[in-house]
């Protein structure tokens, strides 16, 4: 291992950032810990697999599409959310938080009605 480079990267933009722990060597899983400032958006997408999230710090508004319902939820701090496949969803951040993100490798597929909320949110 080459002490100069970390085993993770980190992304940062206006919204906060993400910490991928991916990169540890565990290749049977996802794991990413989401800083995220209040009122920001993520996701905008769907997954293959089931993804879970832990909400370590702060509030967020989840919002789920399946079939024609949507289903808007919050979850606080300690409290655990799991997206079942190929359910598209979007976070807002009601307050700063930090989300421990985890599950197995898997395909992403934007959900364009929530991604372009996130993308015209990131260009203004």
């Amino acid at each position: 291992m080459d002490a100069e480079k970390p085993d993770f990267k980190v992304y940062e933009d206006k919204r906060g950032k993400v910490i991928d722990l991916s990169l540890l060597g565990i290749s049977s899983l996802e794991v990413k810990i989401l800083v995220t400032n209040e009122g920001m958006l993520r996701g905008g997408d769907s997954h293959s697999a089931a993804q879970n999230y832990l909400v370590l710090e702060g509030e967020l508004e989840v919002t789920m599409k399946e079939g024609e319902s949507e289903d808007k939820i919050v979850k606080r701090a300690n409290e655990f959310i799991t997206i079942e496949p190929n359910i598209p969803h979007l976070f807002k951040s009601l307050t700063r938080t930090v989300v421990l993100k985890y599950g197995p490798p898997s395909k992403s597929t934007y959900y364009e009605p929530y991604r372009k909320l996130v993308q015209e949110q990131l260009v203004n």
